[in-house]
């Protein structure tokens, strides 16, 4: 009989223990567009949802432009994930104008919880952390 120790795995044994988070899996980016496109579209309506996508890209061209080397540091730090911001304050950004800052930032912060039920486990392995022995 082996001795239950000697089985588990411990969390530093999983393949992304220590890694950085610019060094994030595919499977963490996977359906993430969906969930914006859904959630503009319960919001705004297919009709409405073209115009805001619209301007929404312009408001991110505006971002990067205006704060380019930020942006490039971002990019040295996260690497993937630099694009996500520009495009989240971007979102905010339009949705404040034509609306308040809490509904966009309401509306923002819904995006952010959804894409996280979906990226973290792919993130943190999650079916072999929950395996592990130990302080997870």
């Amino acid at each position: 009989m082996r001795n239950q120790s000697q089985s588990a795995q411990k969390v530093e044994d999983l393949e992304r223990f220590g890694k950085s988070l610019s060094d994030i899996p595919k499977e963490a980016f996977q359906g993430q567009g969906k969930v914006i496109f859904s959630a503009f579209r319960k919001k705004f309506g297919l009709s409405g949802f073209v115009p805001l996508a619209f301007r929404v890209v312009l408001e991110r061209r505006r971002i990067l432009k205006q704060y380019s080397k930020q942006y490039d540091e971002l990019v040295k730090l996260t690497g993937k994930l630099a694009k996500e911001p520009p495009m989240m304050i971007a979102m905010f950004n339009v949705i404040a104008r034509t609306e308040s800052r809490e509904q966009a930032y309401e509306f923002v912060k819904g995006i952010f919880q959804i894409i996280a039920l979906k990226s973290l486990p792919a993130i943190y392995q999650l079916d072999n952390l929950v395996k592990c022995e130990g302080d997870v």
